[in-house]
């Protein structure tokens, strides 16, 4: 008999229960932690998809409500043309009641305690059109006139040789001002430019004085300079030249950036400009618009716009024209709403004599050369779209113009008219009454009429 043993074996069965026990635990782990990624993936992918349901439906509210909105501009320029045709339906309404009716703002659903406050037929109605409104979530519009009072854009100078252009800056000349006066009449181009570096002059001396950290930075800095840069950015690269361009110029080519050369389409493009910081453009963006306004509405009239308007008008003087405008509650005086530019003219030559007559219509007969004239109802428009659904808002800024329809060009004096056979002929058929009643419609003002809204601008939040 072999008195050897055979070896143990190290790897008892009983052993290896503790290693399968091991990789049982260490499996269920696994699965576990899978199974807890994957379910926490798919609540995040569950919560993306509300979340964009949400943001997709507010977003369909508040284009809903943009809709509506020039729905109801649509309106208002049927009914702005009717009063400006109807003399009679004008006094009575008045075109600021129209605008003021319009522009009231909207909200859906509607406010339960201003529903409250309503009459039994009034909350029933409303009730009514809240169940037939097919519209989930919340919308709110807002529409007010846009009142920017200087374009420039008006600064492009026209290209040479262009007659219509030339017309206009002759019209321009001959049109303001006496005969008598020698002073330099400028083309709208030049006057509006005057005009943007009066207004940028007076808010920057104004600021200097009032802050001495703004004046110690920017007090030796040239509006000049600022307004040519602003010149040169909106006219053609090969429109304007002379040193101060050139070094313009070569401002962007040491940023390696390319000036835009065409028409500004909002007015946040002044922040691209190299030589104006914001504080500087934030003084005047309130008097700028980068949209044809042609109406400046004088209800909406802000300080730096009426002294932009009358330069000559002292800080007391303005005070005085807007405590009489926004009225004194504590003295009893209402607010005054001007019904039409007559009213406003009343007002400050008369009822406060801050401007004598002839002054006041020499500049505004300036401003209509420009292509802007005094109302009280706008044609641009701020709408302001702001859906909800859920947690998700989405937001439509839009500008909306109205453009002015042109008035037909009358027959110039002396003109001859062809006949059938296409040969010009001296029209003797008028009788010396007929040729006078035509006289005076040829030189009464046309009613200024407007077309269809169309969105100028769209900014989306």
């Amino acid at each position: 008999m072999n008195s050897r043993q055979s070896p143990k074996r190290f790897f008892h069965p009983k052993n290896e229960q503790g290693v399968a026990i091991l990789m049982v635990m260490t499996s269920i782990a696994l699965l576990a932690f899978l199974l807890a990624d994957f379910s926490f993936e798919t609540k995040v992918n569950k919560l993306r998809i509300y979340n964009q349901h949400d943001l997709t439906q507010a977003r369909l509210n508040a284009e809903s409500g943009l809709s509506f909105a020039l729905a109801k501009l649509k309106l208002y320029k049927e009914g702005f043309n009717i009063l400006e045709k109807n003399e009679t339906a004008k006094k009575a309404v008045g075109p600021r009641t129209l605008e003021t009716i319009i522009t009231q703002p909207f909200m859906f659903p509607l406010d339960e305690s201003l529903l409250k406050k309503a009459s039994l037929l009034q909350r029933s109605a409303a009730q009514d059109f809240q169940k037939s409104v097919a519209l989930l979530g919340k919308l709110v519009i807002t529409i007010t006139p846009v009142n920017g009072l200087l374009n420039p854009n008006a600064m492009r100078v026209p290209p040479a040789g262009n007659k219509e252009e030339e017309e206009s800056e002759k019209s321009f000349d001959d049109s303001s001002g006496d005969k008598e006066d020698d002073k330099k009449k400028l083309p709208p181009h030049e006057y509006i430019e005057k005009q943007i570096f009066d207004s940028l002059t007076r808010a920057l001396t104004d600021k200097r004085e009032k802050d001495e950290a703004f004046d110690a930075r920017y007090g030796n800095i040239d509006p000049s300079l600022l307004v040519k840069e602003l010149k040169f950015y909106v006219n053609d690269a090969d429109r304007l030249q002379g040193p101060e361009i050139s070094d313009i110029a070569g401002r962007y080519q040491e940023d390696n950036t390319i000036p835009k050369h065409a028409p500004m389409t909002s007015i946040s493009e002044m922040y691209l400009l190299k030589g104006w910081d914001d504080p500087i453009i934030d003084l005047i963006k309130d008097n700028l618009t980068v949209h044809e306004v042609t109406i400046l509405p004088v209800n909406e009239l802000t300080k730096a716009q009426l002294k932009a308007l009358f330069p000559n008008l002292t800080d007391e003087q303005i005070a005085d024209y807007f405590k009489f405008k926004n009225g004194n509650e504590a003295e009893g005086e209402p607010p005054q709403e001007f019904q039409s530019a007559g009213d406003f003219k009343d007002a400050m030559v008369k009822k406060l004599n801050l401007v004598d007559e002839k002054s006041y219509d020499d500049r505004i007969k300036e401003y209509e050369n420009a292509g802007i004239r005094l109302g009280v109802a706008g044609k641009l428009f701020k709408v302001v779209s702001k859906g909800e659904y859920g947690r998700s808002v989405y937001t439509i800024t839009a500008f909306v113009d109205l453009p002015v329809l042109p008035s037909p060009k009358s027959k110039k004096k002396g003109e001859k008219k062809p006949n059938e056979d296409g040969v010009t002929t001296p029209d003797e058929s008028e009788d010396d009454e007929s040729k006078t009643g035509k006289a005076e419609e040829a030189t009464k003002k046309p009613p200024m009429q407007l077309m269809e809204p169309r969105v100028v601008e769209i900014v989306l939040e």
